[in-house]
């Protein structure tokens, strides 16, 4: 190692967009921010590491029950607009994460869990109602059609939730 600058592609994942690298034993350790973690072994031959982590790194909100790690990944404008992101809930629990993605509800805002089941818990949504879920599978959608909630555009199923609270 003389010092001098040396030239990295590894353009299976496109143009590096390197934020810092370190070299250890030969090998180079690049975090992209694009490509993530990138290790090349002996400067020559590179792989993508991909880490455990939730499927996308939006958050709107985070909350925890019992060891269990809830992120909503939903969003509003600065007007409380609708993002139309799809809707997002990320799980993390004993160092393994659950994403449960769904593409015909938008903007998941919070998570609450049940306070007897961490297993049982309920979605808001900026449109799509309140959402039931237990162990990861959907059990009901609650919208103008099948509760007291209402829509912001009447005759059209558009129920806007934020904040989610649970009684005793």
């Amino acid at each position: 190692d003389d010092g001098s600058p040396i030239t990295i592609t590894y353009n299976k994942w496109g143009t590096p967009n390197i934020s810092q690298a370190v070299i250890d034993e030969g090998n180079i350790w690049i975090a992209d921010l694009s490509s993530g973690l990138i290790k090349g072994e002996n400067m020559s031959v590179f792989n993508n590491m991909v880490l455990p982590g939730p499927f996308t790194n939006n958050v709107i909100y985070i909350t925890n029950s019992n060891g269990k790690t809830f992120i909503s990944g939903g969003a509003v404008t600065n007007s409380w607009n609708n993002q139309d992101r799809p809707m997002q809930v990320f799980i993390h629990e004993n160092t393994s994460w659950q994403s449960l993605i769904s593409y015909d509800i938008k903007d998941a805002m919070r998570v609450l869990p049940d306070p007897e089941n961490n297993n049982h818990y309920f979605v808001s949504s900026w449109g799509g109602g309140l959402l039931e879920y237990k162990d990861g599978i959907r059990l009901n959608k609650y919208n103008e059609s099948n509760s007291p909630l209402q829509s912001i555009i009447p005759g059209s199923p558009y129920s806007r939730i934020c904040g989610l609270a649970m009684d005793k």
